[in-house]
């Protein structure tokens, strides 16, 4: 029988941090599934053991964070380390008895919450210029009164500069479409030290990534068109004007122009890595090698003789005492190529897919 893996959890409200002991399984489910899919908070669920009445339970609108499992440390510092799984705020907790207390249960979901109220202080703004994480840029979009949610802002910020949305513990940063990040493991069909070993591949035919016709919607009621033909990929932008959505038009065009095969998923059991690292994906951020923010870093993966690079889109987590799943969801690297210099997988020429 394979040897579980351990969880800790800690809820934390107002400055008072305090652990829930004897976490039994857990769900979780952070970005996103492919390049194009809408951008959605993350969520996660665990249940854990009330031993006694004096075991906490945690009240909507407290946050709670899961880590890979850490011996010793205070409530606070465990929370804080950098072995972090997921972060949120609880939506909803509830006891679930048994004939014995001390078998009594709490299942608690979570979702993260800066998704839709991290540009809260810029809803209102008259213009935006946004800095792209790790660009060394920013981008200078449509100015506008903002009368949405501070999600759909995000959203549309991100579909303008083909970047991507990444949460952290109460913020979200807006990766650039050049951004790189190499994980520090590669993924194999033999488990070694420097690798990870997977027993599950998804290949396909990324139909939903085929387009030959690029509608680029921008303020106020007009659109850009680039390309033609029955396969249309229409996309919601705050462009600031119409040579600038075509810049984008065109970008989005050369990207998905030609059909593609590529690696869509990646999945491995915890039992069976010989040095278990598929938590620690990159050494990005607050939480350095936690695999919570490893959205958009770049994974390797031997598969059947070749190498191929791949764009880690989202993942999930599912734990209980048998075993712990670990799934990337990734994009392959030719549909990711910006001509980065000094980058293998983004700074081929011939590769690239040149437009803005």
């Amino acid at each position: 029988m394979p040897t579980p893996r351990y969880y800790r959890a800690v809820s934390l409200k107002g400055s008072t941090y305090t652990e829930l002991p004897y976490v039994l399984a857990l769900a979780v489910d952070v970005g996103r599934r492919a390049l194009l899919d809408t951008f959605n908070p993350s969520e996660a669920t665990f249940t854990y053991r009330r031993i006694d009445s004096s075991t906490p339970v945690p009240q909507i609108g407290d946050r709670i964070y899961l880590v890979d499992y850490v011996t010793g440390s205070t409530a606070q510092q465990i929370a804080q380390n950098n072995d972090l799984l997921f972060v949120g705020i609880v939506r909803d907790a509830a006891i679930q008895y048994a004939p014995s207390s001390k078998e009594d249960t709490v299942a608690t979901s979570f979702a993260h919450s800066a998704l839709a109220t991290y540009v809260s202080n810029l809803a209102t703004a008259a213009s935006y210029s946004i800095p792209l994480y790790n660009a060394g840029a920013s981008e200078d979009l449509h100015a506008q009164d903002w009368t949405g949610s501070a999600a759909d802002l995000l959203r549309l910020i991100a579909n303008t500069v083909y970047g991507r949305l990444v949460e952290l513990d109460q913020a979200v940063a807006l990766l650039a479409k050049n951004y790189t990040q190499t994980a520090t493991w590669k993924f194999s069909d033999t488990a070694s030290g420097t690798y990870q070993v997977y027993d599950d591949i998804v290949y396909e035919s990324l139909a939903d990534n085929y387009y030959t016709e690029i509608v680029i919607n921008y303020p106020i009621d007009q659109t850009s068109t680039q390309g033609s033909g029955q396969r249309v990929l229409s996309l919601d932008t705050i462009s600031r004007n119409a040579t600038n959505a075509a810049t984008v038009g065109t970008y989005y065009k050369n990207t998905f122009s030609s059909p593609v095969m590529g690696l869509a998923a990646i999945s491995a059991k915890a039992s069976a890595q010989s040095t278990f690292r598929l938590a620690k994906v990159s050494t990005l951020g607050a939480y350095q090698g936690g695999i919570y923010n490893c959205v958009g870093t770049q994974l390797e993966v031997d598969f059947r003789g070749q190498t191929l690079t791949v764009i880690i889109e989202g993942f999930s987590i599912s734990a209980d005492p048998s075993d712990s799943r670990y799934t990337f969801y990734v994009s392959p690297g030719d549909l990711n190529s910006y001509l980065v210099l000094d980058n293998t997988t983004l700074g081929r020429l011939d590769f690239n897919k040149l437009g803005f």
